[in-house]
């Protein structure tokens, strides 16, 4: 033993440690393993045999496959929404009055009222002014008459069947039908010439002069200085009365704006609108960005769509498609036809509420009626809502699923901010988002108020060649007038007030009435004799432009009477020859041919006599001189036809699409003298086919009428100098 531990003392432990440290470590693990498998259990509770597992997961999808999804639960999340409708409702304005915080932060327990101070009125901003020239379509002297006839009172005319609604002209196969024009030509030609036989075309220039009216900044300057608690009180004191416009001519100098503002008359815009113009078209933005006094209707055009030319709309105001603007008719006639008269009476309004029907209000009222059913039921006679074309609006823009009746609500709310009994609430607007209805004015309900609404006027009384730019001002109703809680006595007289004028639009310079270039001059003999100009110009008789080439005199107008010329009539549909004016102020001064050159003069341009022989009979050595009507002289040369060339251009693109009437006109004139051949054999009366009536005028326009008022149906009453009790002073 004592020798056992004297080994133990005297062992050099870090030599055993290296011969046998690996014997060590594997006995170590041994013992290590062994625990564990000692302690394993090595017995299962899974009775189930992977068949059985199989055979009881048929069995589950069976039944879940069995069951059906209850009508209450799909509610909960059915219908889906379509990609573009999720990207439409991101990308689409924010309504800042749904998130407006109505409940007043910390409540006083004795009410306390701040007296009502004087409005801040803000003009239109981003004033765009922009030349056009269209040939419109105008009235005949018979539908003039008609149309005289039906401004009677009731009393003295028969009373006529409300119209269906249904669009029946402007089907593009029937375009041509009867009118003179080429078989199949209505494919591939614009909505626009599908004109009635009562519609004449005369050509207009005009200046379109575009603006915003920022309808929330107003509503919140409102709210603040009459101490109201949100702007959706303030929404139903803002009505806007009239407007006047003013426009200043460029002069020649340095400073071309230095001349003064003149007032612009409505009413020739109005004449031009109403009595002349033989329809409105559609409406290119969104009924909600317009005002009955201050944006003007369409007039009808013949050679394109409104839409498609970047004239009446705003760049801040996104233009609808024409799929778009053919849903927002359906639903003002559909309205129309619920309302009818009714909803056109007296008002204060003036502007251009003459001319038009308010379609906001409109609608409005027409969902006032029974619920709003009254409103389905027309939509869906006229092929729209549930299953119809008009079931489509939900997919542009306005998140309806289903179309208009199927997007309504069950009933419709009992008030509304701003005393709209009739209205709408959030709910029933959020179906019909993008298409106008559910608010009167902006701000009055839902999701169909805009902050901004458009300005849109048409200047119709601009002279050639001159330059113009505009500034507006707005007439809005007094929301204090009358009143006697005010901070001044000032602030509670006047009905009216009117904003400050506007920032100056954009210029807008008119095109000159002739555009010419020389063709050559004229010689006999040893003298000259006139010179021969290729000319374009606008002809205000068919709106559409007339070219050719002939001689003017020494001395006299850039002009040619009753001269034999490609002339093309839009609402005829007629492109022949036939006699036409050219008329211009311009006129002719001087004129020099190409002079004999000399051989040290062809040596230096290096030319041969062939050369100078051909440029001499070409003209390209001529000149001329013509003097406008403001005094500028005129040099012209041979250059001067390549400045003709976009003028020649548009002439070219404009008779495009009518180049198959002149080459079908004999096949056409010997169907007409065999039509005329069976009506003389059948006793009938001599005469071609005739075009399709027209009958599915605007439903917005109004003749005479002074638009909407405040007591129309469902529409509750209209703020102004009745409506003081409605104000809620803040505590």
């Amino acid at each position: 033993m004592k020798d056992f531990l004297a080994k133990i003392k005297t062992m050099n432990y870090k030599q055993l440690v290296l011969e046998h440290g690996e014997k060590i470590g594997l006995g170590v693990i041994g013992v290590v393993a062994l625990a564990c498998l000692g302690m394993t259990n090595w017995s299962s509770d899974l009775s189930v045999t992977p068949d059985e597992m199989e055979s009881r997961a048929v069995k589950v999808e069976s039944e879940l496959k069995g069951r059906n999804w209850p009508d209450t639960e799909k509610v909960a999340f059915l219908p889906l929404k379509t990609a573009e409708q999720e990207t439409a409702a991101a990308i689409s304005e924010i309504n800042l009055q749904k998130y407006e915080w109505l409940v007043e932060m910390s409540p006083k327990l004795y009410e306390r009222k701040r007296p009502a101070g004087e409005v801040e009125w803000l003009p239109p901003v981003e004033l765009y002014a922009r030349y056009a020239a269209i040939p419109m379509g105008v009235r005949s002297q018979a539908s003039a008459s008609a149309d005289a006839l039906a401004d009677e009172p009731a009393e003295k005319t028969k009373k006529t069947p409300k119209k269906s609604g249904k669009k029946q002209g402007n089907d593009a196969d029937t375009l041509l039908e009867g009118a003179g024009g080429a078989p199949g030509m209505g494919a591939g030609m614009n909505a626009g010439f599908g004109v009635s036989g009562s519609e004449k075309a005369r050509g207009v220039r005009f200046n379109a002069v575009v603006g915003v009216v920022n309808v929330l900044d107003q509503q919140k300057r409102l709210a603040r200085s009459m101490n109201l608690d949100s702007t959706l009180q303030a929404a139903q004191f803002l009505e806007y009365l009239d407007f006047k416009i003013q426009r200043q001519r460029a002069v020649p100098g340095p400073n071309p704006w230095s001349g003064p503002w003149k007032d612009l008359s409505k009413e020739s815009s109005i004449e031009v609108l109403v009595n002349e113009s033989s329809d409105y078209d559609l409406e290119i933005v969104d009924v909600k960005f317009t005002d009955q006094v201050f944006t003007s209707p369409l007039p009808r055009r013949l050679d394109a769509d409104w839409w498609e030319a970047d004239l009446a709309g705003h760049p801040r105001i996104q233009t609808l498609t024409e799929e778009q603007q053919e849903e927002q008719d359906q639903l003002n006639r559909a309205a129309n036809e619920v309302v009818g008269d009714e909803a056109d009476q007296k008002t204060q309004r003036r502007g251009f509420a003459s001319g038009q029907k308010d379609a906001k209000r409109m609608r409005d009222a027409a969902m006032g009626v029974d619920g709003g059913k009254a409103m389905q039921d027309r939509m869906r006679s006229m092929g729209g809502g549930a299953g119809g074309r008009s079931s489509s609006i939900s997919s542009k823009g306005s998140g309806m699923p289903g179309g208009m009746p199927g997007g309504m609500p069950g009933g419709m709310p009992g008030g509304m901010p701003g005393g709209m009994p009739g209205g709408m609430g959030s709910a029933g607007t959020a179906g019909l988002r993008g298409t106008g209805m559910g608010g009167a004015n902006a701000g009055m309900g839902g999701d169909a108020s805009a902050n901004m609404l458009l300005f849109r006027y048409f200047d119709f009384d601009v002279e050639p060649g001159e330059c113009y730019r505009y500034r507006v001002q707005l007439e809005v109703l007094n929301p204090n007038f009358g009143e006697a809680f005010v901070d001044s006595p000032s602030v509670a007289e006047g009905e009216t007030r009117t904003t400050p004028w506007s920032a100056p639009s954009t210029p807008a310079a008119v095109d000159r009435d002739v555009s010419y270039a020389l063709a050559r001059v004229l010689t006999r003999g040893s003298r000259t004799d006139g010179v021969d100009l290729k000319v374009v110009q606008f002809d205000t008789n068919f709106g559409t432009f007339i070219s050719d080439q002939f001689k003017v005199p020494y001395g006299a107008y850039v002009g040619a009477v009753n001269r034999k010329s490609l002339h093309l009539d839009i609402a005829a549909q007629k492109f022949e020859e036939e006699d036409v004016t050219f008329s211009s102020k311009d006129v002719l001064l001087d004129g020099a041919g190409a002079p004999n050159l000399s051989n040290s003069v062809m040596s230096d341009l290096k030319l041969s006599s062939k050369q100078a022989s051909d440029l001499k009979k070409a003209g390209e050595l001529d000149l001329a001189v013509t003097v406008d009507r403001f005094g500028e002289i005129m040099e012209l040369d041979a250059s001067s036809r390549q400045d003709l060339e976009p003028a020649i251009k548009k002439v070219e693109e404009e008779r495009a699409e009518y180049k198959s009437i002149r080459d079908a006109d004999k096949k056409l004139k010997k169907e007409q003298q065999k039509d005329e051949d069976e009506a003389k054999k059948a006793g009938k009366k001599k005469g071609g086919r005739k075009r399709k009536k027209k009958d599915d005028q605007n439903p917005m326009r109004s003749f005479g009428s002074m638009g909407m008022t405040q007591g129309m149906p469902g529409a509750g009453a209209m703020p102004g100098a009745n409506s003081k009790s409605s104000r809620q002073p803040s505590r």
